[in-house]
């Protein structure tokens, strides 16, 4: 619903300073490693994006004879390599982004495992773009001293999917979408098996490979359904309970029906694995409506499954699993000691914890007689920077120290019980103008988790709305209502937020609000453009005086809109969540907005921002970071080229090198970069003479070397400013909403 509602002013909370300074032409990305920390107090792997909920596989990405690892995170469906680089013994690894391009994108599940036994893991997952309950198969090779993947085909068979004969009929395996199947040598005879939940969630089949049985090439995947119900024993329909048969020939009489209004469940994971070391396949269950890992134990042997006994407190030896819902369990060796490991996650494509989510047991025994040791809840995760539900960046300079610090906005760390509390977190860059280094300054700026239950998803956004020469915040929330923050920078150049007022504009727009702050219509205020979820791009221009912003709160009223730039096409039925940015290039004014598929389009705008429609010139969508993209730019490293920083749903950050040129004046100020109605003498001797098209007078000043820093300071009493005493050079000068070029003599 989009309307009014009465402004209300409260006590402070908030800071940090947008800007955006850039020369844009540019469409290739690569990852960008930034440090965080010094000397002993170093995040290992600080900004890969995250981890939310990971599956896991081995795998030798380098081809150095060493298994390494492969995350495949069901939350967006990214793909994170990590090359091992720890002795025997140690967890120890490199984020590797430039193998992702080696594979495919994917979807529900990513098992690797070696199915025709060259020494190369293959890849099973759910078919790419048809919405099929099914196993599709991707043979791994090398092509010229690299891995690669393509699509294993069956000449004999409609899709490309793993199928069985039955009855002189040939059926596609059934895995449901929700569903990680087993994929292991079930049978003990070399090759890879497969086991899955039929449709109703309750038996288990087992599908045979007889290629061993017929003497097949390893190449052909030959499957037959051999047990309708392995193991005999059933799962409940409707919960995690297992029913065990007193009869090894024959599957659990389940005649249990719903109760009336009961929902089935759907959704179970299979992980075969011997856990007695008595050469036949056990297996632990993950279910939909549990929170923990059902072991179930054969008492039969290879070829005869019969579950005789299971655990539902598994590991019992151990701390119980306990994660909020819908578990899968995975074996790998994540130390080096050629012994597999376990590792349990969620198994869900959306919401879940975002801490304590990630188990880890090392393994003290054997891969056929395990012997698990609960070793942290958090892995991967305690290695990095995971700030919440989502992640929202946004370069500033904070203190005025002449390097960007980032501002993240984020629903914070959901727990157990589901809490989590809204949250900014300022990163405070500690490194160099050529080499960022970023640490956590404060993982509660300006206080904001006690306002938690009324702020969901924030977005920072900075700009002087009120013209008095620093960066104030505009903070957008999920509730269609933005926060603005007043910066009460004292002459330290620290920003300061004492008090905020909520809503800034007492109109309620759509819901997931994504500010930015920007001078459309170039008469020296800041004006705001906002996206939304709603595939609206809005516009409120600033019709307030020098040092007080206005906005006329009906967004549909000219000259504010709803439709800036006509980027989205009115046929256009689904809903994009957009982050809007514009950016100054040596190529001219850009506009970018990112979206929650993932991309970022990049527009180039016309000489009437209001007027004339955006041109898409590049959907920028290999950044492969996941859903809910949200981004801000800045040349970080001194190099005149942009960098990204991006945020994303899985709650983390990362970064990106772009060749992106920046404009020359906006990078050497690193501020403001607005709409240049400023004019002073030039050169100068002994004073600056300012000329502007506002309000001068009460303005505070800056001015700053070629390096960014600040040299002077003040607040203008008239139009001028006394530089006798400063060194002959070149100086940038910041004032209000202008920036200016000065050559001293």
């Amino acid at each position: 619903m989009r309307g009014k509602i009465k402004t209300i002013l409260i006590f402070s909370i908030y800071v940090l300073v947008q800007f955006f300074i850039s020369n844009c032409e540019a469409q290739n990305f690569t990852y960008k490693f930034v440090p965080s920390g010094i000397e002993n107090d170093v995040k290992a792997l600080p900004f890969f994006g995250g981890v939310k909920n990971p599956q896991f596989s081995n795998v030798d990405l380098n081809l150095d004879g060493k298994d390494d690892l492969v995350v495949f995170d069901k939350l967006g469906s990214v793909i994170l390599p990590f090359v091992s680089t720890g002795s025997v013994g140690d967890i120890q690894f490199v984020y590797a982004p430039e193998y992702r391009n080696i594979f495919p994108k994917f979807d529900s599940f990513l098992l690797f495992r070696d199915y025709n036994f060259d020494g190369i893991k293959d890849i099973f997952t759910l078919p790419i773009g048809v919405a099929s309950s099914a196993i599709a198969v991707y043979k791994g090779k090398i092509v010229d001293g690299k891995l690669t993947y393509e699509l294993l085909t069956f000449p004999n068979y409609p899709q490309n999917y793993l199928h069985y004969l039955y009855n002189a009929n040939v059926y596609s395996i059934y895995n449901a979408t929700s569903d990680v199947p087993g994929v292991e040598d079930i049978d003990g005879d070399g090759d890879l098996d497969i086991l899955s939940f039929d449709s109703g969630s309750t038996y288990i089949v087992y599908y045979q490979n007889m290629t061993v049985e017929e003497g097949l090439d390893y190449d052909v995947f030959k499957l037959v359904r051999k047990d309708p119900c392995w193991g005999k024993f059933v799962e409940s329909g409707v919960s995690d309970s297992i029913f065990l048969s007193d009869d090894p020939a024959k599957c659990y009489d389940f005649n249990f029906k719903s109760p009336i209004g009961s929902n089935r469940h759907a959704g179970s994971t299979i992980l075969p694995i011997n856990l007695d070391g008595d050469d036949d396949m056990d297996i632990l269950i993950g279910d939909t409506s549990s929170n923990t890992l059902i072991a179930v134990f054969n008492g039969g042997t290879s070829t005869q499954a019969w579950a005789t006994s299971y655990d539902n407190n598994f590991p019992s030896l151990e701390e119980k699993i306990d994660i909020s819902t819908f578990l899968a369990a995975f074996y790998v060796d994540v130390n080096n000691d050629q012994v597999k490991d376990l590792l349990v996650a969620p198994n869900i494509s959306s919401g879940g914890q975002t801490y304590n989510q990630i188990w880890l047991y090392l393994n003290r025994g054997s891969n056929n007689n395990p012997d698990f040791h609960l070793t942290t809840k958090n892995f991967l995760s305690e290695l990095t920077y995971v700030f919440g539900v989502g992640s929202f960046p946004e370069f500033v300079d904070y203190n005025n120290d002449g390097l960007m610090d980032i501002l993240v906005g984020s629903n914070g760390l959901e727990l157990r019980d589901g809490t989590d509390h809204a949250k900014l977190t300022l990163l405070k860059n500690i490194g160099t103008k050529s080499s960022p280094n970023y640490i956590v300054e404060d993982d509660n700026f300006l206080g904001l988790k006690s306002f938690s239950d009324v702020i969901y998803y924030p977005k920072p956004a900075f700009g002087d709305l009120d013209g008095d020469g620093d960066d104030d915040l505009v903070l957008g929330t999920n509730s269609g209502y933005l926060i603005y923050y007043e910066n009460q920078q004292g002459d330290d150049g620290v920003m300061n937020f004492e008090s905020y007022t909520f809503p800034l504009i007492d109109y309620v727009l759509g819901n997931l609000l994504a500010p930015t702050v920007f001078d459309l219509n170039g008469d020296g205020h800041q004006d705001l453009v906002i996206g939304e979820n709603n595939n609206y791009l809005n516009y409120y221009q600033n019709n307030g005086d020098a040092l007080s912003p206005f906005f006329e709160p009906d967004v549909t009223l000219a000259p504010n809109t709803e439709d800036l730039g006509g980027i989205f096409p009115t046929a256009d039925t689904k809903r994009k969540v957009g982050t809007p940015k514009f950016l100054k290039t040596k190529e001219g004014l850009r506009f970018l907005i990112g979206f929650n598929k993932g991309n970022i389009e990049y527009y180039q705008t016309g000489n009437d921002l209001l007027e004339e429609p955006f041109q898409l010139i590049a959907n920028l969508n290999n950044f492969r970071e996941g859903n809910s993209i949200y981004f801000s730019a800045a040349d970080i490293d001194n190099d005149e080229l942009y960098e990204f920083v991006i945020g994303n749903d899985r709650g983390g950050i990362s970064f990106f090198d772009s060749d992106i040129q920046v404009d020359d004046e906006s990078d050497v100020v690193n501020t403001f970069y607005d709409s240049m109605q400023l004019k002073v003498s030039n050169p100068v001797l002994d004073e600056i003479i300012i000329k502007a098209d506002y309000e001068l007078i009460g303005k505070k000043w800056q001015l700053l070397d070629v390096q960014g820093k600040i040299m002077k300071s003040g607040t203008l009493e008239n139009d001028k400013i006394d530089v006798k005493e400063m060194p002959s050079g070149v100086y940038f000068l910041n004032l209000g909403s202008g920036i200016a070029r000065i050559i001293k003599l």
